[in-house]
């Protein structure tokens, strides 16, 4: 199909759509229907449908698990030849109607490429019967999935991208940081250069030196490098 070409999905929903069969596989289904496009989805931690629906309070990965533990209980025994093997790439009904509406999602923002939002977007309005039963349950509201690029999503890498920004700030002042046990051994070492000082003895200040900043410089490099 043409309108699967890789140029058309983001590295994330291509990754998330070639996952979606080998889901399908393992589940040893004969189609790859949206069910198994959500889940794959679900998977894909760093696509924004991931970071959509956890701004939106929901849990992606337990909601994944849950599909997981679906296909688990309901997978099928097939034999496994050439014409079952060539049917498990077909894509059944709902994985079609989810893939023309990922592409009427990414349009209507103007996105030059279909996200994972996209095909979170798709998969909710076209699930497949083992789907429709856990969206019954899940209860993800499509419409500010779909208004995600300008809303809930902005506010979810928002808080992301402060809580990278705190981290990062902890570290540099960390890097800084000194320890009581090197300002120690500094104190004590200036104490016995100016005892030896005060003693006008000039051997022992020379040696005091050059011990004095080989202590600093090893010390150092322990606390900063």
């Amino acid at each position: 199909m043409t309108m699967l070409t890789p140029d058309r999905f983001s590295v994330q929903a291509l990754a998330a759509l070639q996952r979606s069969a080998q889901i399908a596989a393992r589940a040893r289904a004969p189609l790859i229907a949206s069910s198994h496009l959500m889940a794959s989805v679900l998977q894909q931690k760093d696509g924004d449908a991931y970071g959509v629906l956890a701004a939106l309070g929901h849990d992606p990965a337990a909601m994944a698990k849950r599909l997981a533990d679906l296909f688990g209980s309901r997978q099928i025994v097939m034999w496994r030849d050439a014409k079952s093997d060539a049917a498990q790439s077909r894509l059944d009904p709902s994985m079609q109607n989810a893939i023309a509406t990922t592409f009427a999602e990414a349009q209507a923002v103007g996105s030059p490429f279909a996200t994972t939002r996209d095909l979170l977007v798709g998969t909710l309005d076209h699930p497949d019967h083992e789907l429709a039963e856990l969206l019954a349950e899940w209860q993800i509201d499509r419409n500010a999935v779909s208004q995600a690029p300008v809303s809930v999503y902005e506010r979810g890498t928002t808080a992301v991208a402060e809580e990278q920004q705190h981290a990062r700030e902890v570290r540099k002042r960390n890097r800084w940081r000194i320890s009581p046990v090197f300002l120690g051994l500094v104190a004590a070492m200036a104490a016995s250069g100016a005892w030896l000082y005060f003693q006008e003895d000039a051997h022992p200040i020379i040696v005091f030196v050059f011990v004095t900043l080989g202590w600093i410089v090893s010390l150092a490099l322990h606390e900063f490098g």
